[in-house]
């Protein structure tokens, strides 16, 4: 019986795969792509683009106009007509895991569900099967700590990373997080680098949940390549702006981050191609969108919210609302109701800098009882750390936020990705020509290889036989 794994390699464009490929000879991408039908995706998503919104695209075959799922930790419910990939695949009495799909939402409770664990934004850290639970609680510090920077790793930590030697932590990983971390002690750049470790270990957990129960149907999800070509893109690509690479070590550095990160994808690619071979699955490996060069001219320090009950305080907000993960800078809230929600936003929107301008806005229209703000740099806050509220001035401290400073992106969101799909044991010709192809049409086409009936709001399914 056919299987696929969905490996979900975030915001990848053919660029970079192509980059990737020619400076690392023979790598297991390289092996993959000789062997796979090879298509770029097109999101044909409505407004900026975002990985939570393009994701929900690829996986329930609509676009964000009719799922209605724009923003991290929003209430999802909203996209109900219009169901994952999973629902309809377990409701047609077909195995599934997901492992960190974005938007995948709380643990889905049904005996065809073999693993769930959530996204690295999940507003809990609870898992399908629960032993998962000690990884996911791990994954979510880690995340909401290193929210735009990478922060200290501390005893805590390391505690909690010996508890995951029990459910699939390799000591190969751990060997290789001890490196990772000596090496930010001899070069300090090393350390932007640090959040593909934590892809490390959650591909050694995803591969406990793989090996254990084999479902008909698999996701893994990984961020770590996005994160370093939004920060690195010029130093991989210079010809892209124009810029010469210096002899600096910051340049010689990251002239390889992006490469670094991608040998982390091709060495979780090696283990999915030999799994494949032995149990008789399909690999895809897709983006939901791409990346390109941005020029986002002068850098202006960014604003964060370090102490909620302090801004709460500052703006005389007592009623309740909860705090959800979210990506900097982006901060998204929960309500009890309708007028509270409203209540914050007019209160939030009303805090300004001291020329008068605000410092947050409504990025999205609220989900139910969900909001989104985004917050706006301001070069006068940055220097003087003074807000007003109601006429009132305060510093920023006080008001609970804070400015800090990261390295200037310099890549960022484009519509067009990537889908490789390798059939298992094909033996066919494949072309090296690639195809242009709505990314709404992967969900359907997943349906089709694993022979379910296709909804017919969907798109037709790609032709994998031609």
């Amino acid at each position: 019986m056919k299987k696929v794994i969905c490996y979900e390699l975030n915001e990848v464009p053919w660029k970079v795969v192509d980059f990737y490929i020619k400076n690392r000879r023979n790598s297991n991408l390289e092996k993959l792509l000789k062997k796979s039908k090879k298509f770029t995706s097109h999101t044909k998503d409505k407004g900026e683009l975002h990985p939570w919104s393009t994701w929900p695209t690829m996986h329930r075959g609509v676009c964000n106009t009719s799922h209605d799922i724009n923003f991290l930790n929003q209430d999802i419910s909203i996209g109900k007509k219009f169901p994952p990939i999973w629902d309809i695949l377990i409701n047609s009495n077909k195995t599934v895991g997901i492992f960190g799909s974005l938007q995948s939402g709380s643990p889905i409770i049904h005996e065809n569900i073999k693993f769930h664990v959530p996204d690295t934004f999940s507003s809990s850290y609870n898992t399908k099967p629960k032993k998962y639970e000690s990884f996911q609680k791990l994954n979510l510090n880690l995340t909401n700590r290193n929210k735009a920077i990478a922060s200290k790793i501390n005893i805590s930590d390391m505690i909690d990373a010996l508890k995951l030697f029990r459910i699939g932590l390799t000591l190969k990983s751990s060997a290789l997080t001890l490196k990772h971390l000596f090496h930010e002690f001899l070069n300090k750049h090393s350390k932007s680098l640090r959040p593909t470790i934590q892809a490390v270990i959650a591909f050694d957990i995803f591969k406990h949940c793989l090996k254990n129960t084999k479902p008909d149907f698999v996701t893994f999800f990984t961020n770590h390549v996005a994160g370093i070509m939004h920060r690195y893109w010029k130093y991989s690509f210079p010809e892209d702006f124009n810029y010469e690479l210096s002899n600096s070590k910051f340049d010689r550095y990251h002239k390889k981050s992006i490469l670094r990160a991608m040998d982390i994808a091709d060495a979780q690619i090696n283990y999915l191609m030999k799994f494949a071979r032995k149990n008789n699955y399909d690999i895809v490996v897709c983006s939901s969108m791409g990346q390109e060069a941005i020029n986002r001219g002068e850098y202006i320090p960014e604003i964060k919210l370090e102490d909620f009950k302090s801004l709460k305080k500052i703006i005389k907000f007592d009623s309740s609302v909860k705090l959800k993960m979210a990506m900097q800078p982006d901060i998204v809230f929960e309500f009890e109701c309708r007028q509270d929600l409203d209540s914050f936003i007019k209160k939030m929107t009303s805090i300004k800098d001291t020329k008068q301008k605000p410092i947050f806005e409504v990025r999205y229209p609220p989900k139910n009882l969900t909001l989104n703000l985004k917050s706006i740099h301001s070069k006068i806050l940055s220097k003087n750390s003074t807000i007003i509220f109601n006429g009132e001035s305060h510093s920023l401290k006080k008001a609970g936020l804070s400015t800090f400073k990261r390295d200037i992106g310099t890549g960022y969101h484009q519509p067009y990705g990537v889908i490789i799909w390798n059939k298992n044991n094909h033996k066919g010709y494949i072309s090296k020509e690639k195809t242009t192809i709505d990314s709404r049409s992967l969900a359907p086409t997943i349906l089709n290889a694993l022979d379910v009936n296709i909804p017919k709001y969907m798109k037709k399914p790609i032709l994998l036989n031609h």
